[in-house]
């Protein structure tokens, strides 16, 4: 697709972020009781929850970063990664004493070094998410997709010494925490410190913050229906058999990897593609729409097919799911994506407060729909297509191919 130039290296990135969540919850399942597994499972999703919540920090910056690059002039506002470092630093103290609060009604028995490690993981991801953005938007790909990257390898590799040594809950914990900080080292080896440092962007600082809130409140929604989901849906099934839940937990992020994590993670040039393509977006909308269900029909046809004996082979056999079920699930997972890509487009236009309005409506549905009378996966499978799709309605009504006066507007 035009504007895609260069995009091998977000390809080998993005299969690394795929993997690495398969091979976290294949080394947690093998090592670690059920019991102790679903624990970890939880930790993930809220952590994932949290970190991702600041995905939109990406997005943000990338649009502000793609947008003044077409200026006449030096720009003299806002300092992309500097103003998100701080901004990060704040929510990720926020996070980190109020965790202490929240944290026990998930994971019972949780202690406070599991608040310190979600609070600093806030706050590295913080600075992953605007560099990677802040290159994107001009055109750097190269060195946002090896932060993308390391990150993904960090977490296989660390997870696999904590396998290797024996450790506790705690060691696994800290093994998927660790690589969020990776970003600082390949900035540094990569050459492009200097540039993402003393980028600068139109916005002044009061509406590039105003915007990044937006944007991460906007994130917040995406992270917790794409990675808190299980974390939600273990907190409604208090009382249903571990065995009956975990494989469902395991089996929603098996089915939303191949498609989720790429694009959320890619979401920066989601919205770069779109906006250099806004004088033609609904053919541009059409292909990425058309690009994310072939997609998930080809994995919903492979799980459906050798789903149930992967998660047999792979996670062992007290997580057995039937294909159909399975297929359901990457059909929910297709919904989610297409909100996903909804949202960016009203994000590349500027429509800061439509983004915003899809993800809370989107995600209060999928969530209230999992409180509904019937079982668990009748539940799942309602709030998981239902929810997404209209946000995603929410979030195309209206929009129209536009020139560039929205793409730098605040509404």
């Amino acid at each position: 697709m035009r504007g895609l130039k260069g995009a091998s290296p977000w390809v080998i990135a993005g299969v690394l972020l795929g993997l690495s969540g398969f091979v976290a919850q294949i080394i947690s399942a093998q090592n670690l009781p059920v019991e102790a597994n679903q624990h970890f499972l939880v930790y993930l999703s809220l952590l994932l929850a949290l970190t991702g919540s600041l995905a939109g920090v990406q997005g943000e910056t990338s649009r502000a970063a793609a947008v003044t690059a077409t200026a006449s002039g030096a720009p003299s506002g806002a300092r992309v990664l500097a103003t998100s470092v701080i901004l990060g630093a704040v929510l990720a103290t926020l996070v980190g004493v109020s965790s202490l609060g929240w944290l026990p009604a998930f994971l019972p028995g949780a202690t406070g070094w599991t608040c310190l490690l979600i609070g600093l993981a806030v706050a590295a991801y913080a600075g992953e998410s605007a560099a990677v953005g802040a290159l994107i938007g001009r055109g750097t790909s190269g060195p946002a997709a090896m932060m993308v990257g390391a990150d993904a390898v960090g977490r296989m590799v660390f997870v696999a010494i904590a396998a290797a040594v024996g450790a506790g809950l705690g060691g696994y914990q800290l093994a998927i925490a660790l690589p969020m900080a990776s970003w600082v080292a390949v900035l540094a080896a990569s050459g492009a410190w200097t540039q993402a440092w003393s980028l600068r962007v139109t916005d002044t600082v009061p509406r590039f913050v105003r915007n990044l809130l937006f944007a991460v409140a906007g994130g917040a929604c995406t992270s917790f229906l794409v990675n808190g989901y299980p974390a939600v849906l273990a907190s409604t099934s208090h009382g249903v058999d571990p065995r009956t839940v975990a494989p469902i937990m395991n089996a929603i992020v098996l089915t939303r990897a191949p498609l989720l994590l790429p694009l959320l993670s890619f979401q920066g040039l989601v919205v770069s593609f779109l906006i250099k393509n806004r004088a033609r977006l609904a053919a541009t909308l059409t292909k990425l729409f058309g690009a994310v269900w072939v997609l998930a029909g080809v994995v919903a046809a492979g799980m459906w097919l050798l789903g149930p004996w992967f998660l047999r082979v792979v996670y062992g056999p007290d997580y057995e799911l039937p294909g159909m079920v399975l297929a359901g699930l990457t059909a929910g997972a297709g919904c989610t994506a297409t909100l996903v890509a909804a949202a960016a487009s009203a994000l590349a236009l500027g429509r800061h407060r439509r983004y915003l309005a899809a993800w809370l409506v989107g995600t209060a549905l999928a969530f209230g729909l999992l409180f509904i009378p019937g079982d668990v996966l009748t539940r799942v499978l309602a709030s998981l297509v239902i929810g997404p799709l209209v946000g995603a309605a929410i979030a195309l009504v209206g929009l129209r191919d536009r020139d560039s006066d929205l793409a730098t507007s605040p509404a």
